[in-house]
């Protein structure tokens, strides 16, 4: 039964050990071992394969990577950049903000590496649409600044105005890797306008935290009347002022808020900001918060605007960072502070004694005390920890917006995946991105870790070096398996390989898709495939699906004059739907399915729930937790006529979750997020930090 996790996907098995990372070793296989390519027969009386290493991490003491900000003219800063380990430009590169070029193209900008250690430092210019190489350039004028380093970069004049090119800067340095840094540039007419529009957003921000009164927000929001409760952590420009300068709590800046340059659209700039603030008052005990803020800020000056309010719109998501100072099990729930929304990623061991959450870029788990001695709070690994007693702030999230302008997601340029957690406290979880502490800092790549409950040792299993960016990380993880003999399966070009991951043998085990699409179930351990496309575009004359626990591949063919398509999965249960070839209507989207069978198999092809009906079809069919919904329609003349809303429940493959989130408010302005023990919880007294990391360099592959 699948366990719950919010955020990002898991399976039910919870990926059994390390799904994510071992990925690599089949497309790597002679880089990690010797290993042969052939046959691999399944034994049948097969014996489950525990993989086992020495080999380890360690975060303490890394004072992180240098960034580089971007200046204006007059020495104002915006776009901080984090790098990562690189000798070469890459083509595909593509940077998240936009820096503005001034007129004379001499782009200024600040190193956070001390002056000494910088050996050189050059640049590349491509065109963002084409990928052409414009301009590469060894940086002349670089220069000492309070101890860092400050540099010119004299862009030729080959840039065409309001056209976007990708700016990447490599950072040679004395006694250890180069990096590299991304941002997209543009030269405008005006960019001083852009420059007003940033600082905007650093005085909006600035008020929003130092002023005693909030005159001063209050001249650009538009607070609308509401009787719902407020929360501090979402907010936008028609909450109070009083909101969004988090009046009560007493804040105060950890650090000072860099705003980045998202984009700009006609006469509007989109400008985010992530910073950490420390907050008091009541219910709060000095909680840091990790603030991310959206503008939407006009271009006009000051003679141009109707109101003379440059404010368009703003959002706001923040969240708080827990600590071992504000952690505890009260009866049954666990408090977790400000939050924006509720997908907390979390995930339970099956006897609910056990529960790990991803807060931040620290990842901890709750021991609920339930049948155990030991009670209380463990943080197994963390981005954000600089050393001993240290918070890092220079980990700035990447804000992306939906299509309506909204916040949709804020992150850094890492992430963490819980994999699994055991009945016995062992963890299980992935850690993907760029790396910006630790052995592995700078390196952009994916490693996973196991938490020992017995001897409260964290090692790593395995690091693999790639250029992959995070999202290709995460959907590359997300499609492969690791099953309990040892096996892994990973898609290559559209089969499915099998590794054997004591000696890296590997065999292709499956047809190749037809049509490129694949799907999977919800724990990746069963994949199902066209294998042979039928006339119609989106339709197949045969289905294949691979059982990779058992390494089992079977397939159902269409009867003649029907075709088949594949819908998805609900569990490890196949979806599809069978259609008569005449049953299609063509409408101005495109090709508009009507099946006149819909059918829910196990992963070996027997059905197990169907809908049919004579004279029924069945259209806009789609997987809605353990069911199958869809709309009946009837053939009527040329067209088609479509009746009620209906479903298919799916078997019962849910369990109940022995840890779940809920809000509550505890004023009207105060929105918190809790965790609830549904089996039962005590005391959390006891916080512990794991210390004990072992590392071994040796596990490390590349993938390019």
């Amino acid at each position: 039964m699948r366990r719950v996790q919010k955020g990002i996907e898991t399976g039910k098995k919870g990926f059994p050990k390390a799904t994510l990372i071992f990925i690599l070793c089949a497309v790597c296989a002679g880089i990690v071992a010797a290993g042969v390519i052939g046959n691999y027969v399944v034994n049948s009386q097969r014996v489950k394969n525990e993989v086992k290493t020495d080999s380890s991490v360690s975060m303490a003491g890394e004072t992180g990577l240098p960034y580089i900000e971007m200046l204006f003219d007059d020495g104002s800063v915006y776009n901080r950049l984090t790098g990562y380990q690189s000798d070469t430009f890459s083509k595909e590169a593509k940077g998240y903000s936009l820096a503005i070029l001034p007129g004379d193209l001499r782009q200024r900008i600040l190193i956070s590496e001390p002056f000494a250690q910088v050996e050189a430092l050059s640049y590349q210019v491509r065109d963002l649409s084409t990928g052409d190489l414009t301009e590469e350039t060894v940086v002349g004028e670089i220069y000492e600044t309070g101890g860092l380093t400050e540099a010119f970069l004299n862009i030729k004049n080959l840039i065409n105005t309001r056209h976007e090119y990708n700016l990447q800067i490599k950072l040679d340095r004395k006694d250890a890797p180069s990096l590299i840094y991304n941002t997209r540039i543009e030269s405008i007419e005006e960019p001083d306008r852009v420059r007003s529009a940033i600082a905007f957003a650093d005085s909006f921000i600035k008020h929003s935290i130092e002023d005693e009164d909030t005159e001063y927000i209050e001249g650009f929001v538009d607070a609308q009347s509401t009787t719902e409760s407020f929360n501090y952590a979402l907010t936008d420009s028609t909450c109070p002022a009083s909101l969004i300068m988090w009046k009560g709590l007493s804040p105060k800046n950890e650090e000072r808020a860099i705003s980045s340059l998202l984009s700009i659209t006609g006469e509007e700039a989109l400008i985010t900001a992530s910073y950490a603030i420390n907050v008091s008052g009541a219910n709060s005990n000095g909680e840091r918060i990790i603030v991310n803020d959206l503008f939407k800020v006009s271009l006009k000056d000051e003679d141009e605007l109707k109101t003379g309010n440059p404010l368009i719109d703003f959002k706001r998501k923040a969240y708080e960072t827990v600590s071992g100072e504000n952690l505890k099990v009260s009866e049954t729930t666990v408090p977790f502070g400000f939050q924006a929304d509720e997908d907390m990623q979390r995930v339970s061991s099956e006897n609910g004694q056990f529960v790990c959450f991803v807060n931040g870029g620290n990842l901890w788990r709750i021991c609920s005390g339930t049948g155990v001695d030991k009670t209380g709070f463990i943080r197994l690994f963390s981005f954000e920890g600089g050393g001993e007693g240290q918070i890092r702030t220079d980990l700035t999230p990447v804000i992306k917006t939906d299509a309506d302008g909204n916040i949709a997601t804020c992150e850094s340029g890492f992430g963490i995946n819980i994999i699994s957690v055991k009945d016995t406290g062992d963890v299980t979880f992935a850690v993907y991105g760029a790396f910006p502490g630790g052995v592995h800092t700078g390196e952009s790549g994916i490693g996973v870790y196991e938490y020992k409950s017995a001897d409260g040792v964290l090692s790593e299993v395995l690091f693999v070096r790639t250029s992959k960016d995070v999202e290709a990380m995460r959907e590359f993880a997300a499609e492969s398996y690791l099953n309990d003999y040892g096996e892994m399966y990973v898609t290559v070009d559209g089969a499915d390989e099998r590794i054997n991951v004591s000696d890296y043998s590997r065999e292709t085990v499956t047809g190749k898709s037809a049509d490129d699409r694949i799907f999977y179930s919800e724990d990746a351990s069963v994949m199902a495939y066209s294998a042979k496309n039928a006339v119609v575009p989106g339709m197949s004359d045969r289905l294949e699906f691979f059982d990779r626990d058992e390494g089992i591949l079977s397939g159902i063919s269409a009867a003649e004059g029907t075709d088949l398509m594949l819908i998805g999965f609900i569990g490890d249960d196949v979806v599809y739907g069978v259609a008569g070839e005449s049953d299609y209507e063509s409408a101005v989207s495109g090709v508009r399915s009507f099946f006149n069978k819909l059918v829910i198999a196990d992963k070996a092809g027997n059905e197990i729930k169907s809908r049919e009906a004579e004279g029924e079809l069945y259209t806009d069919v789609e997987i809605s937790g353990g069911s199958l919904k869809f709309t009946t329609a009837k053939r009527e003349g040329d067209g088609f006529v479509t009746g009620e809303r209906s479903g298919i429940v799916a078997n019962n493959i849910y369990e109940d979750q022995p840890f779940v989130l809920h809000f509550e408010s505890s004023d009207e302005r105060r929105k918190e997020l809790f965790g609830s023990f549904t089996r039962g919880a005590n005391d959390g007294r006891d916080v512990a930090v794991v210390k004990e990391y072992e590392y071994n360099s040796g596990n490390t592959v590349v993938l390019e």
